[in-house]
């Protein structure tokens, strides 16, 4: 059950994305029907999953990475299933399930480091102490993070979700360089790092920046628009000219520190924002 919380949220997140929440077998074609055709309420299936979580992972405001929990281990979930269970969260909300949303979303400051001499740019590591970020920092993961802090913005209409959106973008753009014509690293830690494959400009933390960018674009202040979308526009071209095989309009993963292009088919992402 190893990282069962980051499969459960992301559960979450599709079994409460349903728009009626109800969702009934219906058979087409010549064909022998199932014995019986159960009806599936999924956000009810949501919510337990859900509560679940909390019963088996929640420690305190956090949640535990692992379960069955081993002696002495009181390691906190990494950043991205957190986030995934914040998502679940506002589904939840929106089906009226009482799940102490804003706890949740808030406590995505317990991840957050502020700038210092090792990092000059504030942003999200991708875990935690217990009280604030560590570790390596993920372009990627800090692109979800403001989506979801956008989504509680909508939700909770609190311009402190909105303000912490727009400190993300600042950290975004320490993860660009000229490397390539441009684009975003994955991990601030591995930046143009020849012979390591995880030093790479990918579709994911390059795709996920322009989506959260124009989401924030639509919201933020006056003065900040034209900065923002211009930022987007430079990494959707990116992404076209880098990454896009035009053969069937999908992206390639990633393009590493020696310029190769990583054409694993099963890692390509097709970006429906594009």
């Amino acid at each position: 059950m190893k990282r069962f919380i980051y499969v459960s949220a992301l559960a979450l997140s599709l079994f409460c994305s349903c728009e009626t929440g109800v969702e009934e077998w219906n058979p087409t074609g010549p064909q022998t029907p199932p014995p019986s055709q159960e009806v599936v309420d999924y956000a009810a299936r949501g919510y337990e999953v859900f509560e679940l979580v909390q019963e088996y992972y929640k420690t305190g405001n956090l949640y535990r990475e692992n379960f069955p929990v081993q002696s002495g281990d009181g390691t906190y979930s990494f950043l991205w299933p957190y986030n995934c269970l914040t998502t679940g969260a506002a589904f939840l909300t929106d089906l009226e399930y009482d799940v102490d949303y804003k706890t949740l979303i808030d406590g995505l400051s317990y991840y957050w480091m502020e700038s210092n001499g090792q990092h000059q740019v504030a942003g999200y590591g991708s875990s935690t102490d217990g009280t604030a970020g560590r570790a390596d920092r993920f372009y990627d993961d800090n692109s979800i993070v403001g989506i979801s802090l956008l989504e509680a913005y909508e939700r909770l209409n609190d311009e402190a979700y909105l303000n912490r959106a727009g400190q993300i973008v600042d950290f975004l753009k320490s993860g660009k360089d000229n490397i390539f014509g441009g684009g975003i690293w994955w991990n601030e830690s591995l930046k143009n790092v020849a012979g390591n494959e995880s030093s790479n400009k990918p579709a994911c933390a390059n795709g996920y920046a322009v989506q959260f960018l124009l989401k924030y674009y639509e919201v933020c202040p006056q003065e900040r628009k034209e900065e923002v979308l211009a930022f987007a526009k430079e990494l959707y071209e990116w992404i076209k000219t880098n990454l896009r095989d035009n053969t069937d309009n999908c992206y390639w993963n990633s393009k590493d520190a020696s310029g190769t292009i990583s054409r694993r088919i099963y890692n390509r992402l097709l970006l429906n924002i594009l």
